[in-house]
């Protein structure tokens, strides 16, 4: 009975509280390529990750609310975007190269 009630207690938490995922892909603006090892920050929760060799990233089991994402690379400009998680979601990036660190 006791293992019942924690399995009722946990699916209940669960849905009430929401336990979502944050995915994207982080792209050059110029040419669309990935942008692999691309720094992303979820400032609110301070967790980082880096995007895959396709450009990827993903958070799990974040709490619904809203939060911004800091998106940076060498030699592009770093960008800030704002993400409401009520549900999974998926975003994309483009970033833009840095025009002061050309010659």
């Amino acid at each position: 009975m006791r293992g019942f009630a924690y399995l009722l207690f946990a699916l209940v938490n669960t849905s009430v509280f929401g336990q979502y995922q944050l995915s994207g892909l982080v792209k050059s603006g110029e040419d669309q390529k990935p942008l692999i090892g691309a720094t992303v920050l979820l400032q609110e929760l301070n967790l980082v990750r880096a995007s895959d060799n396709n450009g990827a990233f993903l958070f799990r089991d974040l709490p619904a609310g809203n939060y911004i994402l800091r998106i940076s690379y060498v030699e592009f400009q770093s960008q800030l975007k704002q993400v409401t998680l009520d549900q999974n979601v998926a975003v994309e990036i483009d970033l833009d190269p840095d025009v002061r660190m050309t010659d």
